[in-house]
């Protein structure tokens, strides 16, 4: 990422109220790709759009499912 296209996220991030200690211009990537697919754009257009090659890589780091507290709470009960 050039260090002008990073100073951009960096600002927007901060400005949108996000801790930018705690996310990153980096994080953006892992949050929009995530949104596209939680959106239902294909994986297949998600990867060739981020520049991926290797879905395992995505799926490992990127998209990491959140799981709703009422799901975890009634598979405890």
């Amino acid at each position: 990422m050039t260090p002008t296209l990073s100073r951009w996220l960096r600002t927007a991030i901060k400005n949108a109220g996000i801790d930018t200690e705690l996310f990153k211009a980096h994080s953006v990537r892992g949050a929009s790709t995530r949104a596209a697919v939680n959106s239902n754009i294909p994986l297949d257009k998600v990867m060739k759009m981020a520049d991926w090659s290797c879905v395992s890589t995505f799926q490992k780091f990127y998209y990491k499912p959140v799981f709703k507290a009422s799901y975890g709470h009634s598979v405890l009960q």
